[in-house]
């Protein structure tokens, strides 16, 4: 789940990836999908406030660390 802006996203997200603003992320809970949840963003500090929030209302969150800039230094990015 990437918690960056719908701009950032739309610049690059990791593929599959649902776009869920951190701003907006409380608002938008009762549409995530089921299951564990693995966030990012661009460098890891909005995927680690999101993914504590997220585990504060009960769901199993984990945050992608180095988010996704080190995901597309890797050579995630296509």
């Amino acid at each position: 789940m990437d918690v960056r802006s719908p701009a950032e996203h739309a610049a690059g997200h990791i593929p599959g990836a649902v776009n869920v603003p951190l701003d907006v992320l409380r608002d938008r809970l009762d549409e995530l999908p089921a299951g564990e949840l693995i966030v990012y963003c661009q460098v890891g500090q909005r995927g680690h406030t999101a993914a504590m929030l997220l585990r504060r209302t009960g769901r199993e969150a984990s945050n992608l660390d180095g988010g996704y800039r080190t995901w597309a230094a890797a050579g995630g990015a296509g």
